[in-house]
């Protein structure tokens, strides 16, 4: 199904849709019990509490709120943003150059891999197990990264009151950290 500028599509309990494509202006709303797969989201894709949304690619101004369900596989390219929060879960993101995920109160985002152009900003979330390929991953003030690995010109940028513990800087890769930054090995 597409999902037109101006309409919204709800997928509730006991739902599954696969293939759908929210275009701009478009929203698309996963609520309890919902699962979403293999959508393109260029509008607004919301995963709520209960929610489950599965290979989603995220590009050309789209956004996937992340707010309390899960995201499992999401792709975000150019212009895209994935926002975890409130309770919120992403798995296995994909940030690709020009996109973006934001972790922010509530949030958590595991094993989420940034590619060269792309960004992973922790505001008040958790991010664990995050490979930092030639993108950027910063961690502001209440924001905390777990297990980070920042490679091939990828930095991870710790800014005053953000935590970072057991980041792994490998080749070519790099670690900022200010003064009033907190890391632990």
């Amino acid at each position: 199904m597409t999902v037109t500028s101006g309409n919204t599509l709800n997928i509730t309990f006991n739902q599954i849709d696969s293939g759908d494509t929210v275009e701009s202006g478009g929203t698309l709303n996963v609520l309890f019990g919902g699962t979403v797969i293999d959508t393109d989201v260029f509008g607004a894709e919301d995963i709520f509490s209960g929610g489950a949304a599965i290979d989603t690619f995220v590009e050309s101004g789209g956004i996937e709120g992340v707010v309390g369900g899960t995201a499992n596989g999401t792709f975000v390219g150019l212009d895209g943003r994935q926002v975890v929060e409130f309770g919120g879960t992403a798995v296995g993101t994909f940030v690709g150059s020009g996109g973006e995920e934001d972790v922010d109160i509530g949030g958590t985002a595991s094993g989420t891999f940034v590619a060269s152009g792309g960004v992973e900003e922790i505001f008040r979330g958790t991010a664990s197990g995050t490979i930092v390929d030639g993108g950027i991953e910063d961690v502001f003030s209440g924001g905390t990264a777990f297990g980070t690995f920042v490679r091939n010109g990828g930095l991870e940028e710790v800014l005053p009151g953000g935590t970072a513990i057991g980041t792994t800087v490998s080749s070519g890769g790099t670690e900022d950290i200010p003064r009033g930054s907190n890391r632990w090995k």
